[in-house]
């Protein structure tokens, strides 16, 4: 309806029924099931002792992008960076992921902004998550809850989209590949093409480059987080200072007119050459 109207009551039901009744005001009752009720925190720690459990920033990166590969969910479809736990119940299909903080990201392709929250909770199943706690997208100038995913098996390459409101949106598959680069073809490749393409090859491949006087190594496999002018959390590619190898995290293109491009190292070494030269 349209109106909000005062509740006055809500009575737990003592039966096998497991329902709470709510009455308000006007003198309309209605009934829903406890479930609807539980914390999401409660419903994990019912679920923690026969868990894997993750935690840690690096691992928990590596865990969710096996989960999803494993699944056949594209790897952009939960695009967090910064997540600290996640929790794996087998035998249920169960899965939890904390963030430090939630996120609001925008899907340029699709046009559309998603906040996800601290705490992301779902039912996981070959292409399709269920029950789906944490993640509400923008529709006009309203969020709503997604509740399921599902990756279609036909030749449509869509994802479809559900909500607790009935809404039903069906996107394509690559709006939520996640891009890297991939430095032998020196082109932008989504991460599906590169695992097929590094498997065959299985090697890494080292590169000098001239002018600025610098060995690279990029292993055989590559990943990043892209976005305009900007790669942040590299894996995959070492830079040699002296007789060391060093890890870069980062690689920064510089807005300004200076022109230049700035790496950070997992060391904290941060060296900047410019952009024509590489």
């Amino acid at each position: 309806m349209l109106l909000w109207i005062g509740v006055s009551e809500m009575l737990v039901d003592n039966s096998n029924s497991g329902n709470i009744q709510f009455k308000t005001h006007t003198g309309i009752s209605r009934s829903f099931p406890v479930s609807a009720f539980k914390m999401v925190s409660q419903v994990m720690d019912s679920m923690r002792e026969k868990a894997e459990i993750y935690v840690g920033e690096t691992e928990c990166q590596k865990r969710a992008i096996q989960l999803l590969d494993e699944f056949d969910i594209p790897r952009g479809l939960l695009p967090l960076d910064n997540i600290v736990e996640i929790g794996l119940v087998p035998s249920e299909g169960f899965i939890w992921l904390r963030q430090k903080k939630k996120k609001d990201h925008y899907f340029e392709q699709i046009g559309r902004s998603v906040s996800f929250a601290a705490e992301v909770t779902a039912f996981i199943e070959p292409r399709r998550m269920k029950k789906v706690t944490g993640v509400k997208a923008k529709e006009l100038l309203l969020w709503i809850g997604v509740s399921e995913m599902l990756v279609d098996n036909s030749n449509s390459g869509n994802i479809q989209f559900k909500t607790h409101t009935g809404i039903s949106r069906s996107f394509p598959v690559s709006a939520f590949v996640l891009w890297v680069i991939y430095c032998m073809t020196k082109r932008p490749m989504p991460i599906s093409e590169i695992h097929k393409e590094l498997r065959q090859k299985k090697k890494k491949k080292d590169h000098y480059f001239e002018q600025i006087s610098r060995s690279v190594s990029f292993a055989a496999e590559i990943t990043a987080f892209i976005e305009p002018r900007r790669m942040k959390k590299v894996t995959g590619v070492k830079a040699k200072e002296l007789l060391l190898w060093i890890g870069v995290s980062e690689m920064l293109v510089d807005n300004s007119n200076s022109r230049n491009i700035q790496f950070k190292t997992h060391t904290g070494i941060s060296p900047s050459f410019l952009f024509q030269l590489l």
